[in-house]
């Protein structure tokens, strides 16, 4: 059977009403239908609409699990199987995988599935539960009738509740619509300022390298960057630029008559800024 699809609400054609001597109970009983049809077709939109909701909430929540679990194995892994003290499987591995996770979370939380499927459900039975008290109202008054005409007291009593469940029910639909619009700003508003958090973060820095001695090495000496190829400088100061935030390994090196001197140092270089290292060779 193929899986019925979610439209948009409509609107349910008003059916022809009479309020003159005799048509009053018919045109109550047309009314009536009418609204409860429309009650209807709003309980069927939900039952719809939370099928692809549910299916991607365990898909994507299911899958940052399995995720999350696998960032947790890893490191493990990588203690068991190795050689010679060398892990077989990286660890940054789990560092992948807990990026996967991440980025399933985030786009349940962006398409808005989890949130929606609550919510459809919630608004689906509150739906159901004004639907069968309004039908119960209706009976409960045509029973005090006994078959016959309401009266006009009778008829405005029973026509104010008709219109009381209609605006409920809008309020209800509303109610649920407006909850999904500010959820949905509010995920781009985070999803805004966390894509501009990580490019803060992950801007470049420079850095400025100072060889107290350096002068003391007529044919210069030599810079190296974690384990990058050197590059050659003359003089106590060498700089350099476009370095990826986190630790860096800095050395240098140079030779006086043979001998080879260096020296080493971690250095942390932060986004967007300039830091400075300090080496003595010897």
């Amino acid at each position: 059977m193929a899986e019925e699809k979610t439209k948009d609400l409509g609107l349910v054609e008003h059916p022809e009403l009479s309020w003159e001597s005799g048509q009053a109970l018919s045109s109550l009983e047309a009314l009536f239908q009418h609204i409860r049809k429309e009650a209807e077709l709003a309980i069927r939109w939900y039952l719809v609409a939370k099928r692809p909701k549910k299916r991607w909430v365990m898909l994507l929540r299911a899958g940052a699990i399995a995720a999350g679990s696998i960032a947790g194995i890893i490191p493990m892994l990588a203690q068991i199987f190795s050689d010679n003290g060398t892990p077989k499987l990286q660890p940054a591995w789990a560092s992948v995988a807990l990026g996967v996770a991440a980025a399933l979370v985030l786009l349940d939380r962006f398409f808005g599935f989890s949130s929606a499927w609550m919510r459809y459900i919630t608004t689906e039975l509150n739906i159901r539960q004004m639907t069968q008290e309004f039908y119960l109202e209706w009976v409960v008054d045509k029973a005090a009738w006994g078959g016959a005409e309401p009266d006009r007291s009778q008829l405005q009593a029973t026509l104010a509740r008709f219109k009381l469940f209609v605006t409920r029910l809008n309020m209800l639909l509303r109610k649920e619509t407006n909850e999904w619009v500010q959820e949905f700003q509010s995920t781009l508003k985070q999803i805004d300022d966390s894509a501009k958090a990580k490019a803060a973060a992950t801007e470049l820095g420079a850095l400025n390298i100072t060889v107290t001695n350096g002068d003391e090495y007529q044919t210069g000496w030599t810079l190296f960057i974690d384990d990058g190829s050197g590059r050659n400088a003359v003089g106590k100061t060498a700089g350099v630029r476009d370095l990826l935030p986190g630790t860096h390994l800095i050395a240098a090196e140079g030779n006086i008559n043979g001998n080879k001197k260096r020296a080493e140092a971690a250095v942390t270089i932060a986004a967007g800024s300039v830091s400075s290292v300090q080496l003595t060779l010897n």
